[in-house]
């Protein structure tokens, strides 16, 4: 079922509209009305057991249906619209702003800690191979850094694609992997150059600043990568 988003009372067109957002940006799926709780769900002997092993009830698992759903129905799914009726402004919503709220953003970040684990494994090789090569073998940072890059690198790619990312779409292979790595080394050199060389930022402020918004939006990007079949 969709409603009609301007329909909504306030509250609950701004919650229904960021969902939507986070959704469409992590999953590649572009729903108008992702909490709706008119649903037709197709049952079929392929996705009956994908259905049965959903965990959680009520919005977290219609949440985490919709984020299966390339797996779980591969025909798409359909909007059919529908009245959009609230009674004295949903004073009656049995929807908990905070409580349920957070069920939602868990599933659809439930990637997030497994990403940050696989990013920080990868730094910490990284770093031990660079040290490595540098002081037993070149005493040049050039090939050390680019050997220790391209090892931690791969590494990230295999824990990302067995554990962070499994069950990914055809779409999140090597060749997408490295295209993104290499975009995101030049985003980084390119805002690092902006901030420092030219606004005069302090570096190390600088560095933090970019390293984080570039993590949060690489992971933003490889979910997105993931979820496409």
């Amino acid at each position: 079922g969709m409603r009609d988003v301007a329909l909504m009372p306030s509250r609950s067109k701004a919650g229904n509209s960021l969902t939507r957002t986070l959704f469409k940006l992590l999953y590649n799926i572009d729903l108008q009305d992702t909490q709706t709780g008119l649903r037709g769900i197709p049952l079929t002997p392929e996705n009956i057991g994908g259905l049965l092993g959903i965990e959680g009830n009520r919005y977290e698992y219609e949440m985490d249906m919709l984020v299966e759903s390339a797996r779980l129905f591969p025909g798409g799914i359909i909007e059919v619209p529908i009245e959009t009726v609230y009674i004295d402004n949903n004073a009656s919503t049995h929807f908990h702003a905070i409580r349920d709220g957070s069920k939602v953003y868990r599933v659809l970040f439930r990637r997030f800690p497994k990403y940050l684990l696989s990013s920080v494994s990868s730094f910490g090789i990284d770093y031990v191979l660079f040290n490595a090569l540098y002081y037993l073998i070149f005493r040049n940072s050039t090939p050390a850094t680019v050997i220790a890059r391209i090892i931690s690198a791969s590494c990230n790619y295999l824990i990302n694609k067995k554990l962070v990312f499994k069950n990914s779409g055809s779409k999140y292979n090597i060749k997408s992997y490295a295209v993104l790595a290499v975009l995101v080394l030049l985003a980084n050199m390119a805002f690092m150059k902006l901030l420092v060389e030219i606004l005069h930022w302090p570096a190390f402020l600088a560095k933090i600043l970019v390293e984080v918004v570039l993590y949060i939006v690489n992971f933003f990007i490889q979910q997105n990568i993931a979820s496409r079949k």
